[in-house]
């Protein structure tokens, strides 16, 4: 029998532990267009209480904004974590990558599995 699980605890499932605060935080976004789309009079800091500071101070603190505007403010404060938390591994994997393709060109027969082994770790 096919399970249906919902899409939020999916998503927190099958999720990296470690990684999980860079995830976009679709709960919380959920959570914010019931609270915006249910009350056109939320000011920025009622809504930004879950995001810090951050989101707060880029669209002037308590001001009072359509419900579109905070919504897209909280939405691409979700969207530059995720994409600076996707760069950042990149440009790791990029230099993991790197640096095998030098050590596979100086690699002996003796140190081969150590390097499969470490191939196995950037794989995964």
């Amino acid at each position: 029998a096919v399970v249906m699980v919902k899409f939020g605890k999916r998503l927190l499932q099958e999720s990296r532990p470690q990684w999980r605060q860079y995830y976009l935080n679709y709960k919380q976004l959920k959570t914010d267009i019931k609270e915006l789309v249910g009350d056109d009079t939320v000011t920025v800091d009622e809504v930004t209480k879950h995001y810090g500071s951050v989101v707060g101070e880029a669209v002037g603190g308590g001001a009072v904004l359509p419900w579109e505007g905070r919504f897209q403010e909280l939405l691409e404060f979700e969207l530059d974590k995720v994409d600076k938390f996707s760069r950042l591994q990149t440009n790791a994997i990029f230099s993991d990558l790197r640096d095998l393709g030098w050590q596979c060109r100086e690699t002996t027969a003796e140190e081969a599995p150590a390097l499969e082994e470490r191939i196995d770790r950037v794989a995964s």
